[in-house]
């Protein structure tokens, strides 16, 4: 279907450039929505299997928290690696970057699953796995924004809602699998999944080709250069900050949450049991809200203010994970994974639709790439931290979800309150000198 849809839009022999707002840019939206389906997917399972890991005598029985390294180093590495596969994309478009993504995930289950020790099972997880989330996170949006202007916000909801979607789909499997075949096996089945989106990337491009460029040619130096003394970079770098520590530390603790429900020995172990095959369907009902909401919250951003819409997402998941401890039974449970999937579908979806809006042009997939690194401190801190709060909690996680309630409630005020008069509009166009406009638009803000 991609690929008649593709030679549909490309049909002229001369490949004139297409109009913003093209029809094949909801398709580009799509093609990133299936590469995020089978990598997200896959990758936010892992945690479904630190029990088994941790059991394993021929690793030496890890610990939970080191069993969690293979998750957030993978998780920090990756916006880091972000930056430069965003500049890279900008260079050879995002079709070759998503390809490698595909292939690098699915290596990353492979290769681990024949790990003898703990550190050579993290390395061999996180490291292909780092950097295949590097290839996805920042060319989706750049290939999106390409082609998308007035429907940019409604693009990007399509195409980060394949995180929530694949969740939905593909972590119930893999509580499954985790149920009744050993991690090594299941290892080698997951590694399947992150190569459900490889046909489409074959056909991704961007609206315009990339020009061959020398490596840091001296527009992009002083692009970077205008950037990184931006005030509205910084805000939306620090809410990054915020936002990633909660979101990828919901996303490991969300499974061991529910299946220590009635477990002996825990600190929940007077609930009702619930069996690892069904707290895994929590992603169920986390996936499902994820994609509605980003459908819903990227057209209302669009048609209002999307530093309104992060701000108000933050505050409902905010208030949700600081209730959530008090559920005792299941559906209580489901109940809270549905308000955070739903809010963190809105602000995945307006975080890089705000940047591609104020470093619009030709260098957005860098302008990106650097926001998203941000992720890569929330990312490697965040399941080590709250693994640490319940450790020192004799196994309770209340402490644990107000440290993350704390966290997404101060990303959004970040981000609506310091933001006020700097994530409005356009900073600079990409593709023009970025220094005059910056000091006219700072100028006019002072002003203001």
């Amino acid at each position: 279907t991609v690929s008649v849809l593709y030679w549909s839009a490309m049909d002229d022999s001369a490949r004139r450039v297409k109009p913003k707002d093209h029809w094949f840019g909801i398709v580009v939206a799509v093609i990133i929505f299936l590469c995020q389906f089978g990598i997200y997917g896959s990758t936010n399972s892992y945690s479904l299997f630190a029990h088994q890991i941790s059991e394993d005598e021929s690793l030496g029985k890890p610990s939970s928290t080191e069993v969690s390294f293979g998750n957030s180093i993978g998780n920090g590495l990756a916006p880091v690696m972000a930056i430069v596969a965003g500049a890279l994309c900008d260079r050879v478009g995002p079709r070759v970057v998503l390809i490698t993504a595909c292939v690098l995930t699915s290596a990353g289950w492979l290769l681990s699953s024949f790990a003898e020790n703990t550190i050579t099972l993290i390395l061999s997880y996180s490291l292909p796995v780092c950097l295949g989330s590097a290839c996805l996170s920042t060319p989706g949006g750049a290939a999106v924004s390409s082609w998308l202007d007035k429907r940019l916000s409604l693009g990007m909801g399509i195409a980060y809602s394949g995180n929530g979607a694949g969740s939905s789909v593909i972590v119930p499997i893999a509580g499954v699998l985790a149920s009744n075949l050993q991690w090594r096996t299941s290892f080698r089945i997951m590694a399947l999944f992150p190569t459900i989106g490889l046909v489409a990337a074959l056909f991704l491009s961007f609206r315009t080709a990339p020009e061959p460029r020398k490596p840091l040619s001296p527009q992009e130096r002083r692009f970077l250069a205008a950037l990184l003394s931006s005030r509205a970079f910084w805000i939306l770098w620090t809410s990054g900050v915020l936002f990633s520590f909660t979101f990828f530390a919901v996303l490991y603790i969300i499974v061991p949450f529910g299946s220590s429900y009635g477990e002996p020995g825990t600190f929940y172990a007077q609930y009702s049991r619930i069996e690892v095959s069904k707290a895994a369907t929590l992603f169920t009902f986390f996936g499902v809200f994820k994609w509605v909401g980003s459908l819903t919250l990227g057209t209302l951003a669009h048609r209002t203010e999307p530093r309104l819409v992060f701000g108000s997402c933050a505050g409902l998941v905010g208030l949700t994970l600081s209730l959530w401890p008090l559920s005792t039974v299941y559906y209580q449970l489901a109940i809270g994974a549905s308000v955070v999937g739903f809010g963190f579908a809105g602000m995945f979806a307006t975080l890089p639709a705000m940047t591609a809006k104020c470093f619009a042009g030709k260098f957005a997939g860098l302008a990106i790439g650097a926001t998203m690194s941000s992720f890569a401190v929330g990312g490697f801190s965040g399941p080590p931290v709250i693994l640490a709060i319940k450790a020192a909690s004799a196994g309770s996680l209340t402490g644990s979800f107000g440290a993350m309630g704390l966290a997404v409630v101060s990303s959004g005020a970040v981000c609506f309150v310091c933001g006020n008069g700097y994530l409005g509009h356009q900073r600079f166009a990409s593709d023009a000198d970025p220094e005059p406009l910056v000091e006219a638009s700072e100028s006019v803000n002072s002003n203001a």
